[in-house]
């Protein structure tokens, strides 16, 4: 008699999925299975079985071996398994089928089990095949012998392809005494409740004449390095954070991954407070150091002091009394809700005074009402990277769009990097540098979900700067093809990659190894693998003081887990062997520049002729995941040995900027020996330009801000256009002599413009356009006989304000009224700022002229600054004086009060300083029906000694009307709305009405930023004011009699020197 299998189902069932026939498979799928002796925690049940479906690119004639770690193109949850025609989940011929499950045994006994399928199907029980029904044929029933199973849960297999035409799958069965059979009915069938049905799109790649390293994970730990597990005896370290103490011991905070099901979401406050741990590495001794911290996905020391990234904080851990227990819990960071299972706060990075944690996003059953795929309904900040200051407390948002950012790190050059994960808006996995500013792709679900209507009446926040245009990656992580989970990136400081990174991997498994390069400003570079052989999935990496790369690993039900596995911590320890890989990978005008760890062999005709280079790109949309799109095919048309024979040059053909290319090269070392790894992912963001090319090409654009930046004068505040807007110019902005030109809504210096443009009517007459900065201009080369879109660029620029001064060639195109100068503008020796236009002129009987991809970017040198110390500047009353109307202001306690008096204009609480770069916190509180805002870089009006005189200059809003501009910047009496917030509607959703609001604005040169409750308002470039003083508002209100208060508290200010 059979008895039940007590084990987490993968281990035994994934066995069954080794290829019977592939040997090299063979001995892949074994070395990269988890190790013996690490039992993996059981895991919760439901009825039903578990269904997969993995869609094919060639029809098979027997069942085919996946490459490892590929996550399926259908996983749900199905009652009994009688599938025909379109019962597959919608997936089209040919694929593969996996249901998978237990087989729940209420009366033990003799039973015979049936299997129907067209085209083949195979049977496991308990890790043994019952029934072999491949091939491609049409249905076959085939029965089993009688079983004597006991009662209990077996472990279910089946596994069924179809490669086109009709199809079917059936499991039946005949239970003891009654000589008949039925389908297995859902009462005895039981699956895995899974929280995380991950899937992908595409095609799913075969074995074939795939090797280890080659087309399939590395066959086992790298050769340089041996593991060794640290995990005392017995325990099962679910590991989401790690940091080295001072004293050398290892922290690590530990946690178990919360679960949903398809119906409903956990209750996240019901779980148990989790745990950080100490470890010391010579004695094996585990001490735990701190709890009440909620699953911990960060840990940072800085100055002796451990902080942990905690699903709804960042906190600092005292150990106030010398016990080693941390017993002390201060926040130092916080302002996001954690009411979700999958909102977590990920990584945990010091840099320059502040802390950097990332914020993933909710996910909930997508069959709920108001849902469309697994995105749930998130807060202001969820999906964004957060900063925060240690010498204020400021936490804020600097960067939106991402999804699961479980992987924040810093690279050797000081950049801060994260890893997200393939999903909604992800059609990949992928490596970027987090840029203040930018926009990384998913949109979170704003849609009104019934479920969350409590929290939620209004529907989800939108994504921070999901106004912006999509920041592209450093890296696209093929899914399934070499990544499917990555984690933590973390920079490699020594040895022959040196300046490379590491990169976590949890569902696949193992660790890859990145290396990035800047091209012309822009940042990318090359994927390759590492090693695999740990004991579970990798989630956080540390560099021990003995120079061991220490791992931890992680894993929940269903499919986020590698083979199973659900806990791990163990270290690399490098074994000084040398290891023939391929170093690095270059992009070169004409194609890559390969670097090697060894020497290669000379003999390259072999090389070439089995060399492969495929690119291709992704199409984000709001679906999980996404294909690979526009696939083609390069010819590698020269390879070349660098002169001292440890690389080659390649020349390749048909190369396009914004792909992912993959190269397989296989040369053999001058030993003879053959590559760990022949393939590498190279994202190709921009190609070299070479001598002769644009010296201002990585001067960036203006991080496509959101504010307004170009506008049809004469227009309002909300037809303001956005970079990104002018960018999509959905199709076009269409500009006629009689209509309005499009000008920017402050003012530049030295600005960069390019723009596509074309006749509306080729057959009406031409009219005059041209790009204009002040009193110069170029000319747009208008013809009749030009059709089509053309691009346009035009540049100005101080002379010697950049270091890299261009010598145009077409000195025709650059004008000053008409004059033509060399080399550059010069603005009679003083710093020139004023708007750019689009101008458009001609007789009532000419045409118009289409513009689209209109881009813009200033040329001026951006130093640094440096913070002075922070200043309650509301300590000393002497230091303001009202000024303007008669409103009425009291000063007590910190907190400013202003009191509104009918008829009446606008009065200013007013600074006798005046500021010029700094940094300014303050938290409001006004009534509803009033209007308010702070001045920053003002003038009095008549002079500062004029009690009469009202402010001039910016104005950060306070808007608590349903306009919501609360955090946008105004000029008052003066041109208006510069940076109006109807383009951005996460900051719209900051305020909170009733409540004190926390306000942040920075002024650093010509760029001022704004914050509101930690999300990002306004972001704007202007010359027009570099100094001046500050001025708290209060409104005019007519005749109103009833008197309205604002109040501010909290406020602080830094200076800013320019470095």
């Amino acid at each position: 008699m059979l008895p039940p299998k007590a084990a987490t189902l993968g281990g035994a069932l994934l066995a069954c999925l080794v290829p019977l026939t592939a040997a090299a498979a063979q001995d892949s799928a074994a070395q990269d299975s988890a190790p013996k002796g690490t039992a993996q925690p059981a895991a919760e049940r439901e009825p039903g079985l578990t269904l997969r479906l993995f869609q094919l690119e060639q029809a098979p004639e027997e069942l085919p071996i996946l490459v490892p770690n590929q996550t399926p193109n259908v996983d749900r949850v199905v009652a009994t398994l009688e599938l025909a025609g379109d019962d597959f989940a919608g997936v089209a011929s040919p694929h593969l089928t996996r249901a998978l499950g237990w087989l729940q045994i209420d009366e033990p006994g003799s039973y015979r089990l049936m299997l129907a399928s067209d085209d083949g199907s195979r049977l496991f029980l308990d890790g043994e095949k019952v029934l072999d029904n491949d091939g491609r044929h049409g249905v076959i029933k085939l029965i089993s012998r009688p079983l004597e199973l006991a009662a209990g849960a077996h472990e279910l297999l089946v596994e069924h392809f179809d490669s086109g035409g009709s199809r079917e799958l059936w499991l039946g069965w005949e239970r003891p005494g009654t000589g008949t059979f039925e389908v297995v009915p859902r009462s005895a069938l039981l699956c895995e409740t899974d929280p995380t049905r991950v899937t992908s799109p595409g095609p799913k790649a075969v074995i074939d004449a795939r090797k280890p390293g080659d087309g399939l994970p590395v066959p086992g730990v790298h050769p340089a390095w041996r593991v060794e597990t640290i995990r005392p005896e017995g325990f099962e370290a679910q590991v989401g954070a790690m940091a080295f103490l001072p004293d050398g011991r290892l922290a690590f905070g530990t946690f178990d991954p919360l679960q949903r099901d398809e119906v409903k979401l956990p209750d996240i406050d019901a779980k148990a407070p989790d745990v950080i741990w100490a470890l010391d590495l010579a004695t094996s001794e585990l001490s735990k150091i701190a709890t009440n911290v909620f699953e911990p996905s960060g840990l940072c020391v800085v100055d002796g002091e451990l902080y942990v990234a905690q699903r709804r904080a960042v906190v600092k851990l005292t150990d106030g009394d010398g016990d080693g227990y941390m017993e002390t819990h201060e926040i130092v960071g916080e302002g996001w809700e954690g009411w979700n299972y999958h909102q977590f706060c990920f990584g945990l990075v010091y840099r320059d005074g502040c802390l950097y944690t990332a914020l993933s996003t909710a996910m909930a059953p997508p069959n709920w009402e108001g849902m469309h795929s697994n995105s749930g309904s998130n807060g202001p900040l969820r999906g964004s990277f957060i900063e925060i200051d240690l010498s204020s407390g400021d936490t804020r948002a600097i960067a939106g769009g991402a999804r699961t950012p479980n992987g924040l790190g810093l690279d050797g050059e000081g950049r801060l990097l994260y890893a997200d994960n393939q999903g909604s808006w992800m059609p990949a996995s992928v490596l970027a540098e987090v840029v203040p500013g930018r926009f990384y792709g998913h949109y979170n679900w704003t849609q009104f979900v019934p479920k969350v209507a409590e929290r939620f009446p209004d529907g989800g926040h939108p994504s921070i700067f999901s106004d912006r245009p999509r920041s592209a990656p450093a890296l696209w992580l093929p899914h399934g093809e070499v990544v499917n989970s990555p984690t933590e990136p973390l920079a490699i400081p020594s040895g022959s990659f040196a300046g490379q990174l590491y990169l976590g991997e949890l569902t696949g498994g193992g660790i890859r190894r990145a290396f990035l390069e800047e091209v012309d400003g822009v940042l990318q570079g090359a994927l390759f693998r590492f090693t695999q052989g740990l004991e579970s999935g990798v989630n956080r990496m540390e560099w021990g003081p003995d120079g061991a790369l220490y791992v931890g690993g992680i894993g929940a039900g269903g499919n986020w887990n590698w083979n199973g596995t659900r806990f791990g911590l163990q270290r690399l320890v490098p074994t000084g062997a040398q290891v023939f890989e391929i170093h690095s990978v270059r992009a070169t005008p004409t194609g890559f520049a390969v670097r090697f760890t060894e020497a290669i062999d000379a003999d390259l005709a072999d090389v070439l002729a089995n060399a492969t280079c495929k690119s291709w790109t992704y199409a984000p949309t709001r679906e999980y995941g996404g294909p690979k799109v526009d696939e083609r095919d390069h010819a590698i048309t020269r390879m070349e040995p660098t002169p001292d024979g440890m690389g080659l040059e390649l020349d390749v053909d048909g190369l396009r900027e914004g792909t992912c290319v993959h190269l397989r090269l296989d040369p053999r070392s001058a030993n003879g020996d053959a590559l760990w790894s022949a393939e590498c992912w190279y994202t190709l963001n921009h190609i070299p330009m070479g001598s002769g090319g644009d010296p201002l090409a990585g001067v960036p654009v203006w991080n496509g801000s959101s504010g307004p930046t170009m506008r049809l004068e004469g227009s309002p505040p909300e037809a303001n256009l956005t970079q990104a807007e002018l960018i999509a110019a959905d199709p076009w902005i269409t500009l006629t002599p009689a209509g309005a030109d499009l000008v920017t809504t402050t003012s530049v210096q030295s600005p960069k413009v390019h723009l596509e443009w074309r006749l509306a009517d080729p057959q009406a007459p031409l009219p005059q356009a041209w790009v204009e900065w002040g009193d110069f201009e170029y000319r747009l080369p208008l013809d009749s006989a030009i059709d089509g879109w053309q691009e346009f660029d035009a540049s100005w620029f101080e002379l010697g304000s950049h270091p890299s001064t261009p010598a145009f060639t077409d000195p025709t195109r650059q004008t000053r009224r008409g004059t033509r100068v060399g080399g550059g503008i010069e603005a009679d020796g003083e710093a020139r700022t004023c708007p750019v236009a689009i101008r458009v002129e001609g007789s009532a009987e000419a045409g118009a002229i289409q513009v689209r991809n209109v881009r813009l970017s200033e040329q001026w040198p951006r130093g640094g600054f440096t913070p002075g110390p922070w200043r309650e500047i509301l300590a000393d009353d002497s230091a303001w004086e009202p000024r303007g109307g008669a409103a009425v202001f009291t000063l007590q306690d910190g907190v400013l009060s202003g009191e509104t008096r009918p008829n009446t204009p606008n009065t200013f609480w007013t600074s006798r300083e005046t500021f010029r770069d700094f940094e300014l916190v303050y938290d409001v509180r006004i009534d509803p029906a009033l209007n308010s805002g702070v001045q920053i870089r003002s003038e009095v009006i008549g002079g500062f000694d004029n009690r009469d005189g009202g402010l001039k200059g910016y104005q950060v809003e306070i808007d608590p009307s349903e306009r919501a501009w609360s955090g946008g910047i105004y000029e008052e009496r003066g041109r208006g709305w510069l940076h109006p917030l109807h383009a951005a509607p996460y900051a719209r959703r900051a305020w909170r009405q009733g409540e004190w609001n926390h306000f942040r604005v920075l002024c650093e040169g010509p760029t001022i930023r704004t914050w509101i409750n930690g999300v990002p308002a306004a972001e704007m470039i202007d010359h027009g004011r570099a100094a001046g003083h500050i001025g708290f508002q209060v409104h005019g209100v007519g005749d109103r009699a009833e008197p309205l208060q604002v109040a501010w508290r909290h406020v602080r200010l830094r200076r800013l020197i320019r470095d």
